[in-house]
């Protein structure tokens, strides 16, 4: 029997193919994932952002802008909070 011939008909490393391939998809699957987990928390981030600033408007009607002492007055008060000291 040839060289190649032996060669082609051999399966020594065939098992090894097989899990250098199991290992690629495991790393493809796991990079997608990641992907997608961390599209998924910087959504979450850029929402809480937002609602940040809205809570933190500077200036919005109603809501007084309070010089730490009190609670901010009724947003009309030119920010003069209602605590007595």
């Amino acid at each position: 029997m040839s060289p190649l011939n032996r060669f082609l008909k051999s399966e020594s490393g065939q098992d090894v193919i097989e899990y250098v391939l199991l290992c690629g998809l495991l790393a493809f699957v796991g990079a997608a994932l990641a992907v997608s987990v961390g599209n998924s928390i910087s959504t979450a981030y850029n929402n809480i952002g937002a609602k940040q600033d809205q809570a933190l408007a500077v200036g919005s009607p109603g809501q007084g802008q309070g010089n730490g002492h009190g609670n901010g007055g009724d947003g009309n008060d030119k920010g003069k909070g209602n605590s007595k000291h």
